[in-house]
């Protein structure tokens, strides 16, 4: 096969999914370029995606609601907050699963999960009884994990002959306090042409979150609790770094675990702290590291369960003061 024939044959068969999607018919000739024709279609296909993920989202919350025991139902301070991930558009996905083949929890995925609840200032952990802000004895639920479970479930990607093509996988995570994550996930897959990804999906995610005030006092007390802040110093006269970093957690329950133990300095994904006198950046990151390792060791020591891994430490801002 030539160089030309493969990117005619790679790049068609993604043009012909997209284009049936975006409910175009595809006509290839021998000097079409497929490519001219699958970024609008692409365009197209995305719009539909994203009304069939709000579509399905609304539905679910709907059927949520319509189930829930009459005391919460009538509870006055009971919210909805809606959004899409990203905002109205659409994303890509390659070759995505909840788990690895080992069975463990794909971590990249989660952490893309966990990312799309946390910048919409969604719950990344729920706690699964009602309990005591401070309270560290009782268990976390993986909300990113859960999801990833939920809304990966078909996999390969099923391929619809009849309707409009995209497949729709709606969604409802619950906490044990008055608090619940409903959405949608819309999808279809794109051949790759490729070892190793044998597809994208192209995707459209929109999740509600609905609470209690109950709830929504419970997070307020606990994040509280766990955060803490300090003046930057500028005694003596001497410029120190203040640095930035990012805590590459495997899971949000895990890190939700290391939280009080840390005292609220590595709960947030982002930390920042200022270096001792003649520190650089890159041995603050040392410090924040070996920090991390030493509770974890402390947390996981004697307890039967699998070591975890310290997490990656990544310096993303630094700044002479």
């Amino acid at each position: 096969m030539s160089l030309r024939d493969a990117y005619f044959g790679y790049v068609g068969q993604a043009a012909s999914v997209i284009a049936k999607i975006a409910g175009v018919p595809v006509k290839l000739h021998d000097d079409d370029d497929p490519a001219a024709q699958l970024f609008p279609n692409f365009t197209t296909a995305s719009s539909k995606v994203y009304d069939a993920a709000e579509k399905g989202a609304k539905e679910k919350l709907e059927e949520v609601l319509a189930a829930l025991p009459d005391h919460i139902k009538n509870d006055s301070t009971l919210e909805t907050t809606s959004v899409a991930y990203p905002a109205e558009s659409t994303f890509l996905w390659t070759d995505p699963a909840p788990l690895n083949k080992n069975g463990k929890p794909n971590r990249e995925l989660v952490q893309d999960i966990g990312k799309m609840l946390a910048q919409r200032g969604f719950p990344t952990v729920f706690p699964t009884s009602t309990s005591d802000a401070d309270s560290t004895d009782f268990d976390w639920l993986d909300v990113a994990l859960n999801i990833g479970k939920a809304i990966f479930s078909n996999i390969p990607p099923i391929t619809q002959d009849s309707g409009d093509g995209i497949t729709t996988s709606k969604f409802a995570i619950h906490s044990g306090n008055g608090s619940w994550i409903t959405g949608c996930h819309a999808y279809y897959g794109i051949p790759l042409g490729q070892a190793g990804a044998n597809s994208a999906w192209h995707s459209g995610l929109v999740m509600q979150l609905t609470t209690t005030k109950a709830y929504r006092d419970f997070e307020t007390a606990r994040n509280k609790a766990l955060n803490f802040t300090q003046d930057v110093s500028t005694s003596n006269g001497k410029l120190r770094w203040l640095v930035t970093m990012n805590v590459q957690w495997e899971g949000s329950v895990t890190a939700n675990r290391l939280a009080p133990a840390l005292k609220g300095k590595l709960k947030s994904d982002d930390i920042k702290l200022q270096c001792p006198d003649e520190y650089t950046p890159a041995q603050a990151r040392g410090l924040v590291r070996e920090c991390a390792k030493s509770v974890i060791q402390s947390l996981f020591t004697g307890t039967g369960s699998e070591p975890y891994l310290t997490p990656e430490i990544i310096v993303t801002m630094s700044t002479l003061l």
